[in-house]
């Protein structure tokens, strides 16, 4: 049986990405705690597969960490998921082709105000 004593949950969102050196900036909001805004550091190496994929700036990821128990032994848990979007790529090329006509009407209405 697994038991989670001690687990903090934060929200984050990608800032920064250093390709270089492999590691991602983000900024962190405490899921029991608003007003606890910070910045953390992170190495991609940390990430599943799957979650490298995700990873680019404006990404939102949920990071759990804490305290595990499993047959009396504990253990530090650290956990990073990413959100996964539940559009699809013909969703995402019809908003945008929706978005670029109404840009261009806007403009067209500007240019006639002028």
């Amino acid at each position: 049986m697994i038991k989670y004593p001690m687990q903090k949950e934060f929200n984050g969102c990608v800032s920064r990405i250093d390709k270089n050196n492999k590691k991602f900036t983000a900024e962190l909001i405490s899921n029991d705690d608003e007003a606890c805004i910070l910045e953390g550091e992170f190495s991609e190496s940390v990430l599943s597969e799957d979650d490298k994929k995700l990873l680019r700036v404006g990404a939102l990821f949920v990071w759990k960490m804490g305290k595990e128990e499993k047959n009396g032994t504990q253990r530090k848990i650290s956990q990073i998921t990413f959100k996964r979007s539940c559009w699809s790529e013909q969703d995402i090329k019809m908003a945008e082709e929706i978005g670029k006509k109404r840009a261009a009407a806007i403009r067209a209405l500007c240019e006639k105000k002028e």
